[in-house]
């Protein structure tokens, strides 16, 4: 019997060697059936709709604008943090902040804080930015495996997690620019020519407003570094094609 009971406690013994050398168990991500989608997006953006909004939440360190042009009216402004940058746009009476259609300040004047702006990219550098919340609760420092389990995942190709056709077999994708992919991807480090400085998992969206009619593409980055996440990017574009019947 104490032969019994002494191999139970070396057995015991090296069970918590083993687990102490691998830094514990493998956690289990339970699999996402859900795409990315706008969805995603507004539901960290709530309560965020004006200059001083943003001001607001992101603390910004510094700031850089410039003036977009007469077709829009609006002036894209960098919000930009030690930890995270935000950028946003909106339309001022004279197309310029402090009389200047670019520049770079430490500060905003008041006159334009209660004016009404939409975001157009989030860059989360690092774990420290918290001003908005990331999207579906992975944040900088995850791993891959949380990543690719936050999302609709299917087939077995590792580079491609899920295609349009996987969320809508008859959606017409025609409408929609070549690069501006709808699905889960993933790309490695040098993939497109060299364009991907990192292992990429990457992810698309683009709004259906009305039959044929593909508005606002949503693009979400996570940046891989030995498969943990250094970096999410969101980036959310304007119309990607024109109706060439008109």
């Amino acid at each position: 019997m104490k032969r019994y009971r002494s191999l139970s406690i070396i057995m015991l013994v090296l069970l918590m060697l083993l687990v102490g050398c691998t830094g514990g168990t493998t956690e289990v991500y339970e699999q996402s059936t859900e795409p990315f989608t706008i969805d995603d997006v507004t539901g960290i953006l709530g309560g965020l709709t004006t200059v001083g909004d943003y001001v607001d939440a992101v603390e910004p360190t510094n700031y850089s604008w410039f003036f977009i042009g007469e077709a829009t009216g609006e002036t894209q402004l960098v919000l930009n943090n030690p930890d995270g940058i935000v950028e946003i746009r909106f339309k001022t009476q004279s197309g310029s902040i402090a009389g200047e259609a670019e520049g770079e300040s430490e500060q905003l004047p008041d006159d334009i804080l209660s004016l009404p702006a939409t975001v157009t990219a989030i860059e989360w550098l690092n774990e420290n930015f918290v001003a908005i919340a990331t999207i579906r609760g992975i944040d900088v420092g995850a791993n891959k495996e949380k990543v690719l389990s936050g999302y609709l995942r299917t087939g077995n190709d590792a580079d491609v997690m899920y295609t349009i056709e996987d969320i809508n077999a008859q959606a017409d994708m025609s409408w929609i620019a070549e690069w501006a992919i709808v699905g889960g991807r993933f790309i490695p480090k040098g993939g497109s020519g060299g364009f991907y400085e990192w292992d990429t998992l990457e992810y698309g969206w683009c709004e259906l407003t009305g039959p044929d009619v593909w508005k606002e593409y949503y693009k979400l980055v996570y940046e891989l570094d030995n498969n943990v996440v250094r970096s999410i990017r969101l980036y959310i574009e304007g119309d990607e094609k024109e109706d060439p019947t008109e």
